[in-house]
C-alpha cells in the first residue's frame, strides 16, 4: 500500500533498494498536502529518549553517517558546479556581447548554439540528480524511524536549488538559441 506520492510504508518486506526511476511529480498541486501514512522522523511521538544510545556497530547507523556525509558532499557539489557554469555563461556572453557588432557574423554567432546546448545538457544532469536525491531521503528517512532519530538531513533544500537551477539553464539555453536563429536569419 503506499501514498498518493507512491512512497511505500516502511517494514520488513520493502526492498533494500528501490527503483532510481521514480514517477514524475507536476510542479503544482491543487489540495491539501498529502497526509503521511508512515512515522516521520520530524514527529515527536517516536523519538528517542535521552538516555538511548546508538552503538557505532549499528549497521543503519554508520549507514545514516554515511547519507549524511554525502549529503553535505552532494550539496557543495552542486553549488559549485551550480556557480561554475553560471561563471562560463557569463564569461561567454560577455566576451560575445563585448566583441560582437553588425560586421562580425563570421565564427562568433556560433557560440551561441554551443552554449544553448551546454546549458540544456547540465540542465538535464541536474534534473536527474533530483530522483537520486529522493530516493537518498527515503533512505534516511526510513533509518532514522528505525532508530527513532530526531529529524534528518534537508534534501527538500537539493531538489528545490536542483529544481531552481534546471529551470534557469533551461532559460538561458533557450535565450541563445532564440539569439542565435535571429543572428542567423
Amino acid at each position: 500500500m503506499s501514498d498518493e506520492r507512491g512512497h511505500q510504508p516502511y517494514d520488513d518486506e520493502r526492498p533494500v533498494a528501490e527503483d532510481h526511476l521514480r514517477a514524475w511529480r507536476p510542479l503544482l498541486r491543487k489540495g491539501p498536502p498529502p497526509v503521511p501514512v508512515v512515522p516521520s522522523s520530524f514527529s515527536r511521538d517516536g523519538w528517542a529518549t535521552a538516555g538511548e544510545e546508538v552503538s557505532d556497530s549499528n549497521l543503519l547507523w554508520r549507514q545514516y553517517v554515511l547519507f549524511s556525509d554525502l549529503y553535505r558532499y552532494y550539496i557543495d557539489l552542486i553549488w559549485k558546479a551550480a556557480i561554475w557554469f553560471y561563471t562560463a555563461i557569463g564569461a561567454a556572453l560577455a566576451y560575445f556581447f563585448a566583441h560582437f557588432n553588425a560586421g562580425n557574423h563570421t565564427y562568433l554567432p556560433l557560440l551561441l548554439p554551443f552554449l544553448a546546448a551546454l546549458g540544456a545538457g547540465m540542465a538535464q544532469i541536474f534534473t536527474r540528480v533530483m530522483g537520486y536525491v529522493a530516493q537518498m531521503e527515503d533512505w534516511l528517512e526510513y533509518i532514522a524511524v528505525s532508530l527513532r532519530l530526531p529529524g534528518r538531513p534537508h534534501f527538500e533544500f537539493i531538489r528545490w536549488f536542483c529544481k531552481f537551477v534546471s529551470a534557469t539553464l533551461l532559460a538561458i539555453s533557450a535565450a541563445c538559441a532564440a539569439l542565435f536563429i535571429y543572428l542567423v536569419t
